[in-house]
């Protein structure tokens, strides 16, 4: 009875647990099989840990975290919208990292600031590269009343005419909500912003 044990494509063959009465000639100990099993685990664990050292290591950069090409359609739209010619690079993702330590996804309502270095917020439509420029399409919210004691915020969405495009290094955060009636949000409001 062999048994094979598979771990990100490391095959590792193991021996069946010896009985406690009598062990064939040859049975290795409970501890050498114990290490046995270990070995994998150290081996992935050595190459991570070794990978700590190269200088690329958590230094992300704001941008796609997948890119792809865009389907027809939303090429389309953002050629119309930012009325971008043919020979312009444009590559699409659901995800994209809008600081070194964060991302955000299509769907997510987020607070961003503007040029005027007004807080906003809206809900995220699509992450777009435009020659090298991470841009995110996003449906604004109009803020209509802040709740200090319970640290939060009611917001109304603009509909879709509303689209906007922003850099994506001015999000500064993805926030909790709650989804009300009329196309209001409730959000929860990160401490840094009660």
């Amino acid at each position: 009875m062999n048994n094979f044990l598979t771990l990100d494509g490391l095959l590792e063959r193991r021996k069946p647990i010896a009985s406690g009465t009598a062990s064939p000639i040859g049975a290795r100990p409970i501890a050498n099989l114990t290490r046995s099993w270990m070995q994998p685990i150290t081996k992935f664990l050595c190459h991570h840990l070794g990978q700590l050292r190269d200088s690329t290591s958590f230094k992300f950069s704001v941008g796609l975290a997948t890119p792809t090409q865009p389907s027809n359609k939303v090429k389309k739209l953002i050629r119309d919208r930012l009325e971008l010619d043919d020979d312009d690079i444009v590559l699409y993702s659901r995800e994209s990292r809008f600081n070194a330590f964060a991302s955000c996804m299509d769907g997510d309502v987020v607070l961003y600031k503007e040029d005027d270095m007004t807080l906003k917020a809206g809900k995220v439509q699509l992450h777009v590269d435009v020659n090298g420029i991470p841009i995110t399409m996003i449906e604004e919210f109009d803020a209509i009343r802040r709740e200090v004691e319970l640290c939060s915020s009611t917001w109304r969405s603009r509909g879709e005419t509303s689209y906007v495009f922003i850099e994506t290094s001015n999000i500064r955060e993805t926030v909790i909500y709650s989804k009300l009636p009329d196309d209001m949000y409730n959000i929860l409001m990160p401490i840094e912003y009660r």
